[in-house]
């Protein structure tokens, strides 16, 4: 039995649950279909610690240079520029992170 493929709605909420933290079971629970069915539509969401971290701090609404203090404690010389880096491997990889402008 193949997947059924989700409509715009329905693969930005299961992004979203994913950035949030949910895991693989919690969206299928709430989308009430397989686990497979919500990979093969949003992915599966395997993230490093350290990516889950910066995307849930990016999402709620932090700055890079906030982030980075709040995960290292300190600043480098180019404030932000680590977890700014993460965000963008995490885009190239196809995870859809919405843009914004720093402050």
């Amino acid at each position: 039995m193949s997947a059924r493929i989700w409509t715009a709605e329905e693969i930005a909420w299961g992004r979203e649950c994913l950035s949030a933290g949910d895991s693989l079971d919690d969206i299928a629970d709430g989308a009430r279909c397989s686990i497979d069915e919500v990979v093969a539509n949003v992915g599966s969401g395997r993230f490093t610690p350290r990516q889950r971290e910066v995307l849930s701090l990016y999402t709620s609404g932090c700055t890079f240079a906030e982030i980075e203090w709040e995960l290292d404690g300190s600043s480098s010389k180019i404030p932000g520029k680590r977890p700014a880096s993460t965000i963008t491997t995490l885009r190239r990889n196809g995870v859809d992170i919405p843009y914004r402008r720093e402050a």
